[in-house]
């Protein structure tokens, strides 16, 4: 395994190394610029899908439960993709790849 799956990886799982890809060198990195820019743009839908949850369960307090069970399944779609990096595979999320690609 090499550093740049295990970077690509941790960028799907995690926010911070990312952003630590996207704003040093190892953007230069074809495989490390598209994870990066893909896992920057999941994690701000999630980020978004999250607060509206927050915003739904205030005036409802009885969904609770669905925002337990969306985070959890984007939880395990992040960790899906940080184990698809590790093998060193692309997996392109419909409409976020395209725009990650016209970001990297």
């Amino acid at each position: 395994m090499t550093n740049e799956k295990l970077l690509a990886a941790a960028a799907y799982a995690f926010f911070i190394p990312a952003l630590y890809i996207a704003l040093t060198d190892r953007r230069k990195e074809k495989f490390l610029s598209f994870a990066a820019a893909q896992a920057i743009l999941l994690w701000v839908l999630y980020f978004l899908i999250y607060i509206i949850l927050r915003i739904v369960v205030n005036l409802i307090p009885a969904v609770e439960i669905i925002t337990l069970i969306v985070k959890i399944t984007m939880w395990g779609y992040a960790l899906f993709l940080a184990a698809k990096a590790l093998r060193g595979v692309s997996c392109p999320i419909p409409y976020i790849s395209k725009l990650a690609e016209k970001i990297c």
